[in-house]
């Protein structure tokens, strides 16, 4: 999936998941925006590029060992600032897990750095980014209009 489609997609699914657990909107001002940073996060160190294609890395895209890479370290920044042991890990792991479901659906994912083969979609297919993307989008808009 392109970057904006797991941001948006990643952002909705944190603020409904934090609102079943009684998160004030006000604290989702940290947790909402930090799924789309994990996101970026996930995306800048787990692809490498070689003669002009990207190519996914276990390093964020395993589904056991990015919970080293990726839960550990972003539970650890938001307890750092503050933020609530509960919602940090809920916050970090459904962003990861969302990242890669998102990815299997169009390519794969690693588990034990062996490589998962997933859907065979094309990561820039703009029917599977455009759903998904709304379906972040309508998430957000019943959190924020609804709640």
């Amino acid at each position: 999936m392109r970057l904006v489609t797991h941001v948006l997609f990643t952002m909705g699914l944190i603020a409904l998941l934090l609102t079943y657990y009684s998160v004030p909107v006000s604290a989702m001002a940290v947790f909402v925006p930090m799924a789309g940073v994990i996101q970026l996060f996930i995306d800048a160190i787990g692809h490498t590029r070689s003669h002009g294609y990207v190519h996914r890395t276990w390093v964020t895209h395993d589904l056991i060992l990015s919970l080293l890479t990726v839960t550990a370290p972003f539970t650890y920044v938001l307890v750092w600032m503050n933020e609530p042991l509960l919602a940090s890990l809920i916050t970090a792991t459904a962003s990861l897990y969302s990242h890669l479901m998102l990815d299997y659906v169009t390519g794969g994912l690693f588990i034990l750095t062996r490589r998962v083969h997933g859907l065979g979609i094309e990561y820039d297919n703009p029917v599977a980014n455009g759903l998904f993307t709304l379906i972040g989008v309508l998430m957000l808009a019943y959190v924020f209009m609804y709640r």
